[in-house]
């Protein structure tokens, strides 16, 4: 795949700066920018708003963006420079990000977390891909942190079940993304 074509979408906002160029950046971008953040905030929600903010404050400086290939960039360090705002106002995480600025091991880790987004990224195109029951409990699972218990009482479902949907995602996934070596 050359360059041209996997930068469409960020051609097309670039373009044309509409907004529905914009909801297709945002639907390229998001979830792997959400898991990005996650490796800071350890939590789905601070997230959830910090990316939400990135693409607002994006969509505010739209006239400014000029370059199509510097836009992951601009996403990835936008969302980067909230996550260190934000632990900076919560004081429970302030020792994290000292130890990160301490061992000067800010850019090996944000070099690593941002394939591990992108990882992430191509994982969730697949997850979305499973069949709905399937892809609920996984979802439920494995990013909502939920127990068996309580998805099947969610679902309104055996814990069975639960198994066998967590058991048939998992093998779809793993039979999708073979070619991704997720050790470290």
């Amino acid at each position: 795949m050359n360059q041209r074509s996997k930068n469409t979408s960020e051609q097309s906002f670039v373009d044309s700066k509409s907004y529905e160029s914009f909801k297709v950046l945002f639907g390229k971008y998001f979830k792997s920018l959400c898991f990005f953040a996650m490796k800071y905030l350890q939590s789905m929600e601070a997230a959830e708003d910090v990316v939400q903010d990135a693409f607002r404050e994006l969509w505010e400086k739209r006239s400014e963006v000029r370059e199509s290939d510097k836009l992951p960039i601009y996403l990835y360090q936008t969302v980067k420079n909230k996550c260190i705002n934000l632990i900076r106002k919560n004081k429970s995480q302030e020792k994290y990000l000292e130890w990160i600025q301490h061992n000067q091991l800010f850019v090996t880790y944000e070099d690593k977390a941002m394939i591990e987004a992108e990882i992430f990224r191509e994982i969730m195109f697949h997850v979305d891909a499973l069949p709905e029951k399937s892809r609920e409990v996984f979802k439920l699972s494995y990013l909502h942190k939920k127990k068996e218990q309580e998805i099947s009482e969610l679902l309104n479902v055996s814990v069975n079940t639960v198994k066998t949907h967590k058991m048939r995602a998992k093998k779809a996934l793993q039979a999708k993304l073979k070619h991704l070596s997720l050790d470290d």
